[in-house]
């Protein structure tokens, strides 16, 4: 158990002396309720892109620049019919035209799939124009995961499909004119459900493009009966090379869930939930993995619990990034209070560097989008709430962290923290050739600029 002191000031600034902020974002015209970001890029240019969706079903796209000037905020609004309930979006890439391509979750009682996997091409003309069609799943959708691949200018996919007894992997490779080029189903173990992927580009074997590194959700940990954390990797050919299994040490003790992964030149680095860490008490933890690519061998793995007095809290992480240096950064959230998430930061070698939790006094603050920019500063963003409305919210935040104090409307806290010991093994089941298809899912849509109320508050 312990405290982090290692911090400095906002206001000490990164690479070139810059100062950290805080962007709130309050959407006043047309109406989308409150919003929320899901996922955040920085694009060629060096500025950002982030998008996600808003109270009354919209997609939201933002595009902002690192001093913090928003330079635009569109909705892109579901006009499928008055079935549509639900559609945001959770991911985003840059092909090599400059073109955003935008992915996520839909779902409609006036449909007879129910559920799908959306993704669109936008034109960089119009960044955010209303987009040309949708692709999905036969049924039993999810949240998209979607990244483009430079050497073969192709996009892949991957989200939650359904065999008609139960959940598949489905992972798709497109080229940028959006014909598919072959569909993947992973059918492990049980239930499959996709919750991340990446497709890393740095060769594993001279002459190789990469992977596309998926992370599932499989209904089996040993002999516990808990959801396990599965990695895959997939090669640009479809074809399934490895996939990575955690399971667990003890017969108390499950494993939760996967939310998000990333790569540098050799490793691959995941975060989501451990459950029952502390025996069969029911809390979670906040789970961070590093693993080597060329074997799959578990380099370390740490968990982060919150502490809230003497009371263990629950945690889980949310997104993951990591720097040039390989310190490795998360979200994750912060049960009790208020629930501000939490910003940690690991070495490259495991050790906890520091950790912030940071809102908006009173307010509920969510972070489930996360980047390092080459300006040298972490992009954490999602949203603020009150009881009455939902707030874009965006940090940029120095690698060398912030000291506790209050910045405007603001407060970061250095939250305790215990650290219990690892309790998952992970091992290699080597990989299998496998095959799926999907229908598509065609939908209208309208797009608008929304106007917005933003503050900006030096940290």
């Amino acid at each position: 158990m312990s405290n982090i002191s290692r911090l400095t000031n906002f206001a000490a600034g990164g690479a070139g002396g810059d100062k950290g902020w805080a962007l709130e974002m309050v959407p006043t015209s047309p109406n989308v309720g409150g919003a929320y970001l899901k996922a955040v890029i920085e694009k060629s240019d060096g500025s950002f892109a982030a998008t996600g969706g808003s109270d009354v079903a919209d997609i939201i796209t933002i595009t902002f620049n690192a001093d913090g000037t928003v330079s635009s905020f569109h909705k892109i609004a579901d006009g499928s019919g008055s079935g549509s309930t639900g559609i945001y979006a959770s991911t985003l890439c840059e092909d090599v035209n400059n073109d955003i391509w935008l992915g996520g979750y839909w779902y409609s009682n006036g449909q007879a799939s129910g559920e799908a996997a959306w993704f669109v091409r936008t034109d960089d003309g119009d960044p955010y124009a209303s987009p040309s069609g949708y692709y999905g799943p036969n049924s039993r959708g999810g949240d998209m995961s979607i990244d483009y691949y430079p050497a073969g200018q192709s996009i892949f996919t991957a989200f939650n499909g359904y065999d008609g007894s139960r959940l598949t992997g489905q992972v798709q490779k497109f080229n940028l004119g959006g014909t598919r080029q072959w569909p993947y189903s992973i059918n492990w173990n049980q239930h499959n459900s996709i919750r991340y992927a990446h497709w890393e580009t740095n060769s594993l074997r001279p002459g190789y493009g990469g992977n596309f590194l998926v992370g599932m959700t499989t209904g089996i940990n040993g002999s516990v009966g808990h959801y396990a954390a599965d990695l895959a990797k997939i090669d640009e050919n479809g074809s399934l090379e490895a996939v990575y299994r955690s399971t667990s040490s003890t017969t108390n003790t499950g494993f939760g869930e996967g939310q998000s992964i990333t790569s540098d030149a050799s490793f691959m680095y995941d975060c989501g939930y451990a459950e029952d860490f502390n025996g069969s008490n029911g809390e979670n933890a906040c789970h961070t993995r590093k693993i080597r690519k060329s074997t799959g061998a578990l380099v370390w793995e740490k968990f982060y619990v919150n502490k809230v007095g003497s009371t263990l809290q629950q945690s889980g992480g949310r997104a993951i990034a990591v720097d040039g240096n390989g310190n490795v950064y998360v979200t994750a959230n912060h049960a009790g209070g208020n629930s501000q998430d939490v910003v940690i930061k690991y070495n490259s070698s495991g050790t906890l560097q520091w950790a912030i939790r940071i809102g908006k006094t009173s307010y509920e603050s969510i972070l489930d989008a996360l980047t390092v920019g080459s300006d040298g500063f972490v992009y954490a963003g999602g949203f603020t709430a009150s009881a009455s409305s939902n707030n874009i919210i965006m940090f940029k935040i120095p690698l060398d962290g912030v000291a506790a104090g209050t910045y405007g409307g603001y407060t970061v806290t250095i939250p305790s923290y215990n650290e219990p010991t690892g309790f998952l093994t992970f091992a290699d089941l080597g990989g299998s050739s496998g095959s799926g298809s999907t229908s598509n899912v065609t939908l209208s849509s309208s797009d608008a600029t929304v106007s917005s109320t933003n503050t900006l508050t030096d940290l």
